[in-house]
């Protein structure tokens, strides 16, 4: 351009050709711009070629899972996963555009049985951004052909509100102490003897190492390891004792059942295979083989308290303390003497009386021992009866007790 302008000058100034240098005659100068647009038209234009390229992006991805663990007991709770879908996009120098088509599915894991159930059913939706014209508009678009269908049950909504209590409970300390310290089983020991509980899968040929549990005591227990159990579903079962993590048993195999295998320790009972933890249940399982011609069982309650589950191991003999003071039982034989330590059961409380104790012996209530002695035949034959026990301070009155008989009547074995 400058170089233009400069040839423009020259041309203004210099002596035009054919012209006498001596013309009187005056002559009209042009202006620079004249000059300018007379040179600048003069100068051929050069066409200019705009090449167009177009950009596009496609993206597969073979499926996407995100899984919300709990910091309490490092179990899963929500699981969101999809399908295999495609990413497009295309223009983004230009006019940007991006589209998916994604299948989108939520389950929550149910603690009551120990499984995923869906919350969200299988959905398909359509995704759509735009960026287009000048000045550019966005275009936001999301469509789907199908129904949303969420399953709200109350199994769920207990879950939830568990969970929002637990938290507002157990917030501060969960955030304090070691993750995966608090295990979703507890296993208690009140059959009357040393219990031998060890994990069964459903190879017959495999079984967890054996853990001892003394008479009254409980354990924690895991059936999975809580990284793998959403994915290969690695049976991999611990147990903790006193704070400590063990794993006892890893074996690759589908965890559709959570069984465990046990051993009452120094009575010749064989062992109890295919106990099942799985869901909330009362089960009874007979004690082989027989001693005296008597069959004992061996009475598997499983119950759910703040997401833990509470596996209890005890005799089908069992008594309760509904009345506002703490009692005291004792265990005697024919002769009237007491052949064990009094046990002490507080106001709510339930004790559960051993196993051969249960059927062979008979039992008192105290402090100061009731003359009724009570044994299992005579409770069922006559559910209902007062119970009189001397009070502590003998100038205050007897006191009455009513005892109530609660069982399975159309269960033959009871009779």
């Amino acid at each position: 351009m400058y170089s233009v302008y400069c040839k423009a000058l020259d041309f203004l100034h210099a002596p035009q050709e054919g012209k006498i240098q001596n013309d009187s005659r005056p002559t009209t100068p042009k202006t620079i711009s004249e000059s300018l647009s007379i040179c600048l038209a003069s100068q051929p234009m050069a066409a200019t070629n705009i090449t167009t390229y177009s950009q596009k992006l496609s993206l597969k991805v073979d499926k996407l899972q995100v899984v919300l663990i709990g910091d309490l007991h490092e179990q899963p709770l929500f699981d969101l996963n999809t399908q295999t879908f495609e990413f497009n996009a295309c223009d983004w120098s230009d006019q940007l555009s991006l589209d998916t088509s994604i299948i989108l599915a939520i389950n929550y894991y149910n603690l009551t049985n120990s499984h995923w159930e869906p919350l969200m059913e299988a959905w398909p939706i359509t995704f759509k951004i735009s960026f287009l014209g000048c000045p550019s508009y966005h275009s936001i678009a999301l469509e789907s052909k199908r129904r949303l269908e969420m399953n709200i049950t109350a199994t769920f909504i207990n879950l939830i509100m568990t969970g929002t209590n637990i938290w507002g409970r157990e917030g501060k300390n969960c955030l304090n102490q070691k993750r995966g310290m608090v295990l979703p089983y507890l296993i208690k020991n009140l059959p009357g003897y040393p219990l031998k509980v060890s994990a069964e899968f459903q190879d017959e040929f495999h079984k967890g190492k054996e853990y001892l549990a003394e008479d009254g005591k409980s354990i924690l227990w895991w059936f999975e390891d809580r990284e793998l159990m959403r994915e290969v579903r690695v049976y991999k079962p611990f147990i903790c004792y006193e704070g400590e993590l063990t794993s006892i048993f890893q074996s690759v195999m589908s965890p559709t059942q959570s069984k465990l295998r046990i051993v009452l320790d120094g009575e010749g009972w064989e062992a109890v295979s295919g106990t099942s933890v799985v869901r909330e249940s009362d089960e009874v399982y007979p004690l082989r083989p027989s001693l005296d011609g008597v069959t004992h069982r061996l009475l598997c309650d499983v119950a759910i308290q703040d997401t833990v589950k509470e596996v209890t191991f005890q005799s089908t003999f069992q008594v309760q303390n509904n009345t506002s003071l703490p009692i005291e039982m004792c265990v005697i034989d024919d002769a009237g003497s007491i052949i064990c330590q009094p046990y002490n059961i507080i106001p709510g409380g339930l004790f559960s009386v051993p196993i051969e104790t249960a059927y062979h012996q008979r039992i008192r209530f105290g402090p100061i021992w009731c003359k009724e002695e009570l044994v299992w035949k005579e409770l069922v034959k006559h559910p209902v009866r007062t119970i009189a026990c001397q009070s502590i301070n003998l100038e205050e009155p007897v006191q009455r007790f009513t005892a109530a008989t609660i069982y399975d009547k159309e269960d033959s074995t009871v009779w």
